[in-house]
């Protein structure tokens, strides 16, 4: 019984947090290009996700949940900042037409 639960807490614990999209998170897209029409990106904020153990790719998921909280449905990436075993990503949130 014990180890069921020890397992149910791990599950638990590895599917929420930081880096785990949401179904909102989903819908951020990651632009290729920063948007050079303001007409039809607005710039919401800058955003900041980070890994303490180096993963892009969560740290990127960090910057869409960041981004999807204040309503952004896209972001681009303006930085990626390896800091010893820490990864950062720096992007700009946009709300586009």
């Amino acid at each position: 019984m014990s180890k069921y639960l020890i397992l149910l807490i791990t599950i638990v614990s590895c599917s929420s947090g930081p880096y785990v999209l949401t179904d909102k998170t989903r819908g951020v897209e990651i632009l290729k290009r920063a948007p050079k029409d303001q007409a039809d990106c607005e710039v919401l904020a800058k955003v900041k996700g980070f890994h303490k153990e180096g993963s892009a790719d969560m740290a990127t998921n960090m910057a869409r949940n960041a981004a999807a909280d204040m309503g952004a449905d896209s972001i681009f990436i303006d930085d990626v900042v390896a800091n010893g075993g820490k990864r950062e990503i720096f992007a700009t949130a946009y709300k586009c037409n």
